[in-house]
């Protein structure tokens, strides 16, 4: 089983970055993550964003940005992807009333089927990122399938949060096979017996065994990401520890 290297969701260390960008990006580094994907580029111009990735020794990988940005300024998103090396743009959510009503729904297929056909044609993919509401049904069918019958796999990837699929009640190890020609993204994150997010030590989900059907699914990146916390920072290197201790991440 060949391992992905290690990456943080940015979205983790959110208020840290505001404070210092530079100096999280650092840290983050420092701890052993090699991949981030961003969740808001905090003002920085691409190419200094470039420069922040070239001397922290970080690879963007992806980009979150809300469908509504990218339909009113895709261009000027596709040009900071291509300078800051990102392969990936993913839609993070959007309005559940756009997958139950009909009209809003093939509004909202017309739209990512263009966006995704737009970053194709400049060597990107478009993603698509679950909450629990994508595990609710529609006529007996996941609301996530839904989408995925009306849009070409090559046009639109998924990008699978694992804890907001949990938190659906949905197991990621028996689902994650069946997506096999569209996962392309993991969010690795986990919940207490309570539900919440918590540090992956305290967690309840077998996230080796979820790791490896992601593999065999065809995952080719994955974030370590953790809603909430007291010590981000902390969080953040408690969970790549442990992503160590269980043979996922390599070794330091």
């Amino acid at each position: 089983m060949h391992q992905i290297p290690p990456g943080l969701q940015l979205f983790s260390v959110r208020e840290e970055l505001n404070k210092d960008f530079k100096g999280t990006m650092q840290m983050i580094a420092n701890m052993g993550y090699k991949t981030v994907e961003f969740f808001g580029y905090y003002d920085i111009p691409a190419l200094e964003m470039k420069t922040i990735l070239t001397e922290t020794g970080l690879k963007a990988i992806s980009s979150q940005i809300f469908l509504d940005q990218l339909l009113s300024d895709l261009y000027k998103f596709i040009e900071y992807s291509l300078i800051v090396g990102a392969s990936y743009i993913v839609v993070p959510t959007v309005p559940k009333e756009q997958f139950t009503d009909h009209e809003q729904f093939q509004r909202l297929v017309t739209n990512l089927t263009w966006v995704g056909t737009e970053l194709k044609r400049h060597g990107l993919q478009l993603a698509y990122h679950n909450h629990s509401q994508e595990f609710e049904k529609i006529n007996g069918q996941f609301i996530l399938e839904r989408l995925t019958s009306a849009i070409s796999p090559d046009l639109l990837k998924l990008e699978i949060d694992i804890g907001w699929m949990a938190k659906a009640g949905v197991n990621p190890v028996t689902y994650l096979p069946l997506l096999k020609d569209r996962l392309a993204l993991l969010h690795i994150k986990t919940i207490d017996r309570e539900g919440n997010f918590t540090e992956f030590e305290r967690g309840v989900l077998d996230l080796k065994a979820i790791y490896n059907v992601a593999i065999m699914a065809g995952v080719n990146y994955y974030f370590v990401e953790q809603d909430t916390s007291s010590n981000p920072l902390l969080s953040a290197k408690l969970n790549l520890n442990f992503l160590r201790a269980v043979g996922i991440a390599p070794p330091c």
